[in-house]
């Protein structure tokens, strides 16, 4: 469970999916997909 009212538990929380190297975040970008993964 994400609170989105926290910009900072956001960004956290798509770091944090980014570290783990999972190819879909709950919040990120509000499209559920890494940013990386879609530069790639």
């Amino acid at each position: 469970a994400v609170d989105l009212g926290g910009d900072e538990k956001e960004v956290s929380r798509c770091i944090n999916c980014d570290g783990v190297g999972s190819l879909t975040c709950t919040t990120c970008q509000g499209s559920g997909i890494q940013p990386r993964y879609l530069d790639r």
